[in-house]
């Protein structure tokens, strides 16, 4: 930070924001993408995008995707290890160790391990859910949180982004009416500091 930014921060509160842009992709098992996409009559493309969106929605933990990533890539890594791939093996476990700073820095900022998106919304005739979730910077006396809030100065005016890709099967049917999707996301997180 600058020392005109230095002033600005004296009189303000630091707050981190963190927002979502999650862009999803329907894939039905059946590969039909006009008419009824299911066994089950009258079940289109558009209605499997609506149901993906609301369980995305639904879904509101903010770490959970992500390591549920990291899981998979250190999966990954030692499938890759025992093959005796180390290039691929060694870039995949470096994958996983910056994301999990990444979760220790939120959390010693003040982001708590099992927090929610504040706001969480579909956004109307898109397949796109938008999330934003808010804290004010922990700057406590404890060394570790000192250090976090420092790194994260860091992104004042300078928002940082990290994106991602998860694929999974969903169902988006019910008991007696199982609809095997796959449900294709990317995830785009923006991390900056506000002064308000």
């Amino acid at each position: 930070p600058t020392r005109d930014d230095a002033i600005a921060y004296a009189d303000r509160s630091p707050l981190v924001v963190l927002r979502e842009e999650l862009d999803y992709f329907v894939v039905p098992a059946s590969g039909r993408t006009h008419g009824d996409i299911s066994g089950v009559a009258g079940f289109t493309l558009e209605m499997a995008k609506t149901r993906c969106g609301e369980l995305l929605a639904e879904d509101d933990s903010v770490f959970e995707p992500l390591e549920r990533t990291m899981q998979r890539n250190l999966d990954k890594w030692r499938a890759k290890s025992a093959e005796g791939a180390a290039d691929d093996a060694h870039a995949l476990q470096s994958a996983s160790i910056i994301e999990q700073q990444l979760i220790d820095m939120l959390c010693l900022a003040g982001f708590p391990r099992d927090a929610r998106w504040g706001c969480r919304r579909v956004e109307p005739s898109k397949t796109s859910v938008s999330s934003l979730l808010t804290v004010p910077l922990d700057e406590s006396a404890d060394h570790a949180r000192a250090v976090a809030a420092q790194k994260l100065l860091l992104f004042y005016k300078k928002p940082a982004r990290k994106c991602w890709w998860e694929g999974e099967d969903v169902n988006a049917g019910d008991s007696d009416h199982k609809i095997n999707l796959k449900l294709w996301c990317r995830r785009t997180w923006t991390l900056e500091l506000v002064l308000v």
